[in-house]
Formats: structure tokens, sequence, C-alpha cells
């Protein structure tokens, strides 16, 4: 009898969606939006800011230069920020899901 109502009191493991109330669905599909955008963010390549200073100072001097001359060289900086980290050890194949450095785009 007390197992009866245990099981009767406790969730089910599986609802399937549709089932489910609405702010239920709409709280769940949030958290989901939230983990994936944590994790793309997570993935990005970095640009320490040291670098980030200079390709600015660098643009500045240049008269601000084009959309693809500022693409150009932020792409470099990356990547020479990468290098730089996998020099010190804490390279991107350290972290999860990291993408690989790509060549060098000058």
């Amino acid at each position: 009898r007390a197992n009866a109502w245990m099981s009767q009191c406790s969730p089910e493991a599986w609802v399937p969606r549709r089932e489910k109330p609405v702010w239920l669905q709409r709280r769940e599909s949030l958290r989901e939006h939230a983990r994936a955008r944590g994790g793309m963010l997570r993935n990005l390549p970095t640009l320490p800011f040291d670098l980030w200073l200079e390709m600015r100072l660098q643009l500045e001097a240049a008269g601000g230069g084009d959309a693809q001359a500022r693409r150009s060289l932020r792409r470099y900086y990356q990547e020479l920020g990468a290098a730089r980290q996998e020099a010190r050890g804490a390279g991107p194949s350290s972290r999860q899901g990291a993408a690989p450095a790509h060549g060098s785009a000058r």
C-alpha cells in the first residue's frame, strides 16, 4: 500500500515534451539555449588584451583601414594569442571541445 502511494507521488521518469505544461516547456527550452550558448562562448577563440591593444593602436595609426584589413588583422592577432597560449602549455588542445588553430592569415 505504501509503495503504491509512493509511486503515485513521485514524478514519472520521462514525460513527452508536448504533454508538459507550456511554462515547463519554455523553461526547458530556455535552459537548453543557455547551455548551448555558454558552450559556444567557451569555445570562441580568445584575443588577449595586450594583443588587442596592439592591434587597435596599429589600426588607429593606419587610419582605421577597411573591414577586410580589420578582419585579417584580428585573425592574425587571435592566432598569435593562441600560439602564445600553446607555448605556455595552456593551449586550445587542453580545453574541452576547442577547435584546432588555423594557418596564419597574413
